[in-house]
C-alpha cells in the first residue's frame, strides 16, 4: 500500500517536522508513504536530488516547476519549487504519470488543506487515484471558477454556485473517498450542515500532536521547578505561580492573583522552553485551538478551561471524579479562569504531590491518546478501507459489547 500525503505548505499551528514524523509512522504501517510538499522546511533535512523538470500551462500562462526527491528509511518526499495551489495541483499531477511509468500508483492522496483539492481532482480525474481529505475548520472560503477551468476541471456535482464563485472546502468534499472530521468535539458553525452531505464518507478523526517533541526537556532533564527558575531568572521575573496562554485578551480586564505571573502569544521554541516550565495553561478562549492545548498538556502544563468544545474527557475537574482529574474547570461560584486559577494556585501550594499526579495523568491521556502515532493509526484504517464511517442515525458511542471467553461449552467449572 502506498498512501501519499500533500502537505504543500506549513500550515498554522504545524510544527516543520510533523508532515514528515506523520508519514514515518503511516509508512511503519503501511509499508511506504509519501509526501509531497513545497515547503523546504517540512522535507526534515532528507538530501534531495533532481527528478524532474517540467512547464505546466496552467490557462494562458506557461510555469516551469523544478522537481526534486529524497527518500528516508520508507518514506520517499518530492519537492516542488512552485507553491501556489494550480502550478503546484499540475506538477503533483504530473508526477503521479510519472510514477506511474515506474509502475508505481498511489493507492490514496490524502490532503489536510482545501487548496490541495486541485491537485486530488487532477488525480482522481487522469490516474483514478482517490483522495481522502481532513477537516479542521471551515472558512466557506470562495474560489473563481477559472481556477477550475484553467486546469480543465470542472465543478463537481451538487457543488454550490455564488455568481462565479465556488465554495472551495464543498468542492473538496464533495469527490473525495471519506472526509474526516479532525475537529475533536468541537462544532464549528455550519459543521454539522456540512458533514451531513456525505453520509457514508464521514471518519470521525482526532486532533493530534508530536508529544514526543513537547515531552523532550533535553539532556538536562531538570525538574520543573528548576526549569521555572530558570524561565523567571532569564525574564528578570520573580513569582511562584507561573501561567502561559495561547492568546493575549486571557489578561484583558482580569486581576491576576498575587505572586502569578502569565506569560502569552510565543512561538517555536520559545514557547516549548515556557510550556514546560508553567505552572497552568489557560484555555479559555474561542480563538484557541485544541492542538495548542494537547501541545501544553504534552509539555507537563496543568489545564484551566471553562469547558466549551473540549473533546471529552480531555480536562477532568476533582470535584466530577477526583481519580481522573486532569486539570481545573469552573466549579459553582468561579466565574472566569482567575477564580479558577487561585484554587489551582492554593493547590500548587498545598498539595503539590496530589497536583504533580494530576500533571502526570493529562500528560499520559495526551500521549495515550492525542499523539500523532493514534492519528496515523486512524488514517491507515481509512486506507486499507477499515474506515470507521460516522453513521448518523445511532445515536449513542459505537463500542461493541464485552463478552465472557468461549471456554468451549463447558460451563462453570
Amino acid at each position: 500500500m502506498i498512501p501519499g500525503l500533500v502537505h504543500r505548505t506549513q500550515a498554522k499551528n504545524v510544527l516543520a517536522h510533523e508532515p514528515l514524523h506523520l508519514a514515518a509512522l503511516v509508512a511503519d504501517l503501511a509499508g511506504q508513504a509519501f509526501l509531497f510538499t513545497a515547503e523546504k522546511s517540512l522535507t526534515g533535512g532528507i538530501k534531495l536530488r533532481p527528478y524532474a523538470n517540467i512547464h505546466v500551462a496552467v490557462g494562458e500562462r506557461i510555469q516551469p516547476v523544478e522537481i526534486s526527491h529524497g527518500t528516508e528509511e520508507r518514506v520517499r518526499v518530492f519537492f516542488f519549487s512552485e507553491s501556489a495551489p494550480l502550478p503546484f495541483a499540475a506538477a503533483l499531477a504530473a508526477v503521479a504519470g510519472m510514477l506511474a511509468g515506474e509502475e508505481i500508483k498511489l493507492d490514496y492522496l490524502h490532503i489536510f488543506a482545501a487548496d490541495d483539492c486541485f491537485g486530488a481532482l487532477l488525480c482522481q480525474q487522469y490516474y483514478h487515484i482517490p483522495y481522502i481529505y481532513s477537516v479542521y475548520n471551515l472558512t466557506e472560503e470562495k474560489k473563481p471558477l477559472t481556477h477550475l477551468h484553467a486546469l480543465g476541471l470542472q465543478l463537481p456535482a451538487d457543488c454550490a454556485l455564488l455568481g462565479n464563485m465556488f465554495f472551495n472546502e464543498q468542492a473538496c468534499a464533495a469527490n473525495a473517498a471519506y472526509v474526516i472530521d479532525e475537529s475533536g468535539g468541537s462544532i464549528p458553525q455550519n459543521w454539522n450542515h456540512f458533514f451531513c452531505s456525505y453520509a457514508g464518507r464521514v471518519v470521525t478523526g482526532q486532533p493530534a500532536v508530536d508529544t514526543t517533541y513537547w515531552a523532550d526537556y533535553g539532556d538536562g532533564q531538570a525538574k520543573r521547578s528548576v526549569r521555572k527558575t530558570e524561565l523567571l531568572t532569564v525574564l528578570k521575573q520573580s513569582a511562584n505561580v507561573l501561567v502561559y496562554s495561547d492568546v493575549s485578551e486571557a489578561e484583558a480586564s482580569l486581576v491576576l492573583p498575587a505572586d502569578t505571573i502569565l506569560l502569552h502569544s510565543q512561538s517555536g521554541s520559545k514557547r516549548r522552553e515556557i510550556l514546560q516550565s508553567a505552572d497552568f495553561y489557560i484555555y479559555d478562549s474561542p480563538t484557541a485551538a485544541h492542538k495548542q492545548l494537547l501541545e501544553a498538556m504534552a509539555a507537563g502544563c496543568i489545564p484551566i478551561s471553562a469547558l466549551q468544545g473540549i473533546p471529552a474527557g480531555l480536562i477532568v475537574d476533582e470535584s466530577d471524579d477526583p481519580d481522573r482529574a486532569t486539570g481545573y474547570t469552573y466549579s459553582p461560584g468561579e466565574k472566569t479562569w482567575v477564580d479558577a486559577l487561585a484554587r489551582a494556585a492554593r493547590d500548587l501550594r498545598e498539595r503539590p504531590a496530589w497536583q504533580q499526579s494530576l500533571r502526570q495523568r493529562g500528560t499520559a491521556l495526551v500521549a495515550g491518546h492525542y499523539s500523532l502515532a493514534n492519528a496515523a493509526g486512524i488514517y491507515h484504517r481509512v486506507y486499507r478501507g477499515f474506515a470507521p464511517v460516522k453513521l448518523p442515525f445511532l445515536v449513542n458511542n459505537q463500542h461493541k459489547a464485552q463478552t465472557a471467553p468461549d471456554n468451549g461449552g463447558q460451563g462453570n467449572a
